[in-house]
């Protein structure tokens, strides 16, 4: 992974961003995928809603006069494809967010779940087997061969080395970043150039935010 000077500005601002509920369902009702007879769980909206949070901050720090450029699909990104998630169909790896700051690809990613789940998974193979990895947790995606594999399709596309940014819930980044007695895995993260960075609340709190905003806006909410 790669970092540069302005990254550290533009982290550090993305930190401060605050929510706007009014855009940000405003914004989900225009998706593509909105279906205003589908029902979701509290879960399914916050996953929906924090994509949007990412989206929307990022476009807020562009109107701000920080040197950003969204990645959407064009002739000389043709493994891009979709507004505002953005992934490679090749290897089916999906990413929230790509931007092209000072020259340099940055991938961004909003993680708004629990740090270890304790559940592994099997993934399938291209020969049609499985085998077995660890959950999709916070603490899974900064292992190091999580994100360099999910890293190397965005690196084959632009020809270069990438940054990498996660972010993650207040509360969690403050016990398991801030603190004094950081696991290896977060150490290593950091000393490898990625970017942890903290959302302005907590897991919980955003996921009851949530739940108040649908019942407010009145879309259909599976309990």
């Amino acid at each position: 992974m790669i970092t540069i000077p302005s990254l550290e500005n533009l982290c550090s601002r993305l930190s401060q961003q605050k929510l706007d509920w009014e855009r940000i369902l405003e914004r989900f009702k225009n998706l593509s995928q909105y279906n205003p007879n589908k029902y979701l769980s509290g879960v399914q909206y916050s996953h929906e809603f924090s994509e949007i949070c990412l989206d929307l901050f990022l476009e807020e720090l562009i109107t701000e006069g920080v040197p950003i450029e969204l990645v959407r699909y064009s002739e000389e990104n043709p493994l891009i494809r979709g507004n505002y998630r953005l992934f490679n169909k090749t290897n089916n790896y999906e990413f929230d967010q790509i931007a092209i700051l000072d020259e340099i690809p940055m991938v961004f990613e909003i993680k708004n779940r629990k740090w270890n789940t304790g559940i592994s998974r099997n993934r399938r193979l291209k020969n049609g087997t499985y085998k077995k990895e660890k959950n999709d947790s916070i603490i899974n995606n900064l292992r190091h061969e999580v994100y360099e594999r999910k890293l190397k399709p965005v690196k084959k596309v632009f020809g270069r080395d990438v940054g990498y940014i996660i972010i993650i819930p207040a509360d969690l980044y403050i016990l398991h970043v801030q603190n004094e007695s950081q696991s290896d895995v977060v150490h290593n993260f950091l000393q490898q150039n990625g970017q942890i960075v903290p959302f302005y609340m907590g897991r919980l709190k955003f996921h009851e935010d949530v739940i108040s905003q649908i019942r407010k806006w009145k879309f259909p909410l599976r309990e």
